[in-house]
């Protein structure tokens, strides 16, 4: 038997309540920092939306100068857009970003007409290919078709699902059709978005996750769940589990305090673990988490 190789993951969380305020830029240099100071122990860092606060040129300008700018593509960085990164004043009113191009993602493929959204970045873990595959804030039909062609055509590499909107305050997906969940949040479906249609959390599990056995996590952040950090497992097809992360510390103090989730992976063993880049220590999350159904 192999042994087995271990990984790192940053999960970033919402950083709207950094980006518009210059006394909290030392926030985001502290994640920075701290990911470049213990470069040797990470191999990837995940940030899951709402660069800004109001989609404001501005803000997303501080993102990149006080963020995204100290990352290079050895880095493994991959980012989505979150509902305030949307709309007239950030209100998701319709789909449009005022992100500028200087925040252009690196990705090895991309859906047609997408800039910051709806592409695939692979990264090195755990001693092996695995694709990042990032989508839109409230997730259109189309683009689910393209991301379950890309995950269905490369059968044999795995894959993190990354978006803004998953999981509820409570760790539940967001499941309209379901009457026995009450879900607490904002939902896909809440935001106007131009009047398409927006798939919710269970819509996209059962049209892109469940059937492909290759989607191992999905990672996003958003709902300002008491905890910070939600974990959620479903099974797939094969009775095998997809672990859901959700990161959210925008209404902590000072918009986070510099709090991260660190996700160490070991082959099919997960644990996250909150810790502040700012103070310099863990949080009170600790959470082991990665086992298949029992016969």
């Amino acid at each position: 038997m192999e042994e087995s190789t271990k990984s790192s993951i940053v999960i970033v969380p919402d950083i709207q309540n950094y980006t518009h305020l210059e006394e909290r830029f030392r926030y985001l240099n502290a994640i920075a920092d701290y990911y470049h100071a213990n470069r040797d122990r990470y191999d990837a860092i995940l940030q899951v939306g709402d660069l800004t606060n109001n989609n404001a040129v501005w803000q997303y300008e501080n993102a990149y100068n006080q963020f995204f700018s100290k990352f290079s593509i050895e880095d493994q960085m991959v980012f989505c857009l979150g509902n305030h990164d949307y709309g007239k004043n950030g209100t998701s009113d319709i789909r449009q970003s005022n992100c500028p191009n200087i925040l252009m993602p690196h990705y090895d493929k991309r859906m047609e007409d997408s800039q910051w959204e709806n592409y695939v970045r692979y990264i090195n873990l755990v001693g092996r290919k695995y694709g990042v595959l990032v989508l839109e804030f409230c997730t259109r039909n189309e683009t689910l078709e393209w991301a379950n062609d890309i995950i269905k055509s490369d059968p044999t590499t795995p894959y993190i699902i990354l978006l803004h909107v998953f999981l509820d305050q409570n760790g539940e997906m967001f499941d309209a059709a379901n009457t026995e969940i009450v879900n607490k949040g904002s939902s896909h479906k809440k935001y106007k978005m131009g009047g398409d249609y927006k798939n919710d959390s269970r819509e996209i599990f059962d049209k892109i996750i469940y059937h492909n056995p290759n989607v191992k996590l999905v990672v996003c952040g958003h709902c300002l769940t008491p905890l910070h950090i939600n974990v959620h497992s479903e099974y797939n097809v094969e009775g095998k589990q997809v672990h859901m992360i959700e990161v959210n510390y925008q209404h902590y103090t000072d918009g986070g305090l510099g709090y991260v989730g660190i996700l160490d992976i070991d082959d099919e063993a997960y644990r996250i673990r909150s810790y502040s880049t700012y103070e310099h220590k863990y949080g009170t999350i600790d959470i082991c988490f990665g086992k298949e159904m029992p016969n």
